[in-house]
């Protein structure tokens, strides 16, 4: 499924979403990176550039590791990182360019997940339970012990080649994979409902409108995704 040839960095971010970067050999035929500093990705376009980049480094867009978990390439490119609309005496947007197209989680990583690589959860999962459902209440060293564990296991199946880690992805990274090629608010755009997203839609964004809000998790899946495939439900 991962070819031998392509070199890779698979990661977990704090609310746990799996990540990976890619290199490659031959950068001569390399499809464009995405811009995404003034004018925004329609959906077709970003995805385009996301098969693109997948069949350039020689992965399918979307495909499991051993374990289950669901991943989706990202191509690279130059974004504008955190608001545009910055506060008076905050600081204001910077460009950051991502060299290397990577691979992220299409959701949270899962309370099932977790248990296959780190044993049984042993605290109060009072937010939500199940399989389905995102882990949480989970800290740094924790979630870089997964990325050891999990490490260890995929190359015990022979799907993680030597040279090959699991780790936590940069801010960076989990914004532009997030923002899948659009310069708004949110994905979707400058207003969210939380129908959309798992939030206190009780004290909605500014301009959308009043919706539910669970007081609690929801099992991953249960929102649209963006148009590279990656969706984020967890909000609490």
């Amino acid at each position: 499924m991962i070819r031998q040839e392509t070199c890779l960095t698979v990661a977990v971010f704090g609310a746990l979403i799996l990540s990976a970067i890619a290199t490659y050999a031959d950068d001569s035929a390399s499809p464009e990176p995405v811009r995404l500093v003034e004018q925004t990705l329609t959906r077709e376009q970003a995805q385009s550039v996301q098969k693109a980049w997948a069949e350039h480094i020689g992965l399918e867009v979307a495909f499991e590791n051993s374990i289950g978990m669901e991943l989706r390439v990202i191509p690279p490119g130059t974004y504008r990182m955190s608001s545009p609309r910055a506060e008076e005496g905050q600081k204001g947007p910077v460009d950051v360019t991502l060299s290397q197209a990577f691979l992220i989680g299409q959701f949270e990583v899962t309370q099932g997940e977790w248990e296959r690589v780190m044993g049984p959860i042993d605290i109060e999962l009072d937010a939500g339970a199940g399989d389905r459902f995102p882990v949480y209440r989970v800290n740094h060293t924790e979630a870089s012990e997964f990325c050891r564990k999990l490490a260890k296991l995929e190359r015990e199946a022979g799907e993680l080649p030597g040279g090959y880690e699991y780790r936590l992805p940069t801010s960076a990274e989990w914004e532009f994979a997030c923002r899948a090629g659009t310069l708004t608010r949110t994905h979707f755009g400058e207003n969210m409902s939380s129908l959309l997203a798992n939030y206190d839609g009780t004290r909605p964004l500014p301009g959308s409108e009043k919706g539910p809000n669970l007081d609690g998790a929801a099992e991953v899946g249960s929102y649209p995704a963006n148009a590279w495939g990656c969706t984020k439900c967890m909000g609490i």
